[in-house]
């Protein structure tokens, strides 16, 4: 595993970090695609304020280039920005969380999940925003949203975690409206980036499925938060569901009592540990910030990562 940290000063510059991590760290630089194995994703630069993450399965991204995008998006009045990157393989994964105005943060990984059984696929991307939200106050985050169905995500706008929402329309027409921001390549029941096309009704969810644990954290008694691997389970045409793998190398953790940053030693491993967006003690659930300017955070749901820093 590898760790990094520094400060930049614009989205290129945020984008150039992580280039050069990736390529030390093991994965094949051309031009704005990196690749390693069976993963393949593009990092672009959609205006000053955002990186944006594609998914193919080839590096030209000839074949089986993924219909949506995900994407780091931060206000001028964001940067400088403080940038955390982590790489780590057998199963990869690359993530980098961006932190900034003090307490909230994004992230961006990609890589390729620990696959259960055999099935074609396993590369998939990810990043805080979808393409559809406008701002940082277009994060939708609340497990059990009156009216919306639990994890799902809300008008313009995105989930914050991944694999957490379990729609891909906007909660007022029903429309189409690319609001997921996680996609993972799995050829089952016909299916090749599931969930990320139009109409498309079957989606990998971790958060749906593990709602019981989360809701459930921290031990009353103990307050302790376990950490949770984020498994992937897919709805089947059968009616029947398949756990398809988890998230290697990074855990869904609750932080009742912990803080962004806090480092937590497990026998010989340590984990690094960061929110989704924002930590609100006051709203632990989440609150999803239903107009501009209104409260917003995604209360003490959080995550931690293998880390060998300092």
């Amino acid at each position: 595993m590898a760790y990094e940290t520094g400060q930049v000063g614009s989205n290129s510059a945020l984008r150039d970090a992580m280039m050069l991590f990736a390529e030390a760290n093991g994965w094949r630089v051309q031009g704005d695609s990196l690749s390693k194995g069976v993963n393949h994703v593009s990092l672009t630069l959609a205006d000053p304020d955002q990186v944006v993450i594609a998914g193919a399965n080839s590096a030209d991204f000839s074949v089986d280039p993924c219909p949506q995008k995900a994407r780091i998006w931060l206000p001028s009045s964001a940067w400088p920005v403080t940038y955390h990157l982590f790489a780590h393989e057998s199963p990869d994964l690359m993530l980098c969380v961006v932190n900034y105005s003090v307490s909230r943060h994004q992230w961006m990984a990609f890589g390729d999940i620990q696959k259960y059984g055999a099935w074609e696929g396993g590369n998939w991307f990810a990043a805080s925003h979808c393409m559809a939200a406008k701002s940082t106050n277009g994060f939708y985050f609340t497990p059990t949203q009156a009216g919306e169905g639990q994890y799902r995500a809300g008008y313009w706008r995105s989930p914050a975690a991944p694999f957490w929402n379990t729609r891909n329309t906007d909660s007022h027409s029903n429309g189409f409206q690319h609001y997921r921001a996680s996609f993972l390549h799995c050829r089952v029941d016909g299916n090749i980036w599931p969930g990320a096309n139009a109409n498309n009704t079957v989606w990998p969810s971790f958060a749906q499925y593990a709602h019981p644990i989360q809701m459930r954290q921290p031990n009353s008694w103990s307050q302790q938060s376990v950490m949770t691997p984020m498994w992937l389970w897919l709805p089947r045409s059968d009616g029947y569901i398949s756990l398809l793998g988890h998230l290697e190398h990074w855990r869904s953790l609750r932080l009742n009592y912990y803080n962004a940053g806090d480092i937590l030693t497990l026998g010989g491993e340590r984990w690094k540990v960061f929110p989704w967006w924002e930590k609100d003690i006051q709203s632990p659930n989440g609150s999803y910030g239903s107009s501009a300017g209104s409260r917003l955070s995604t209360g003490t749901f959080g995550f931690a990562v293998r880390y060998d820093g300092p």
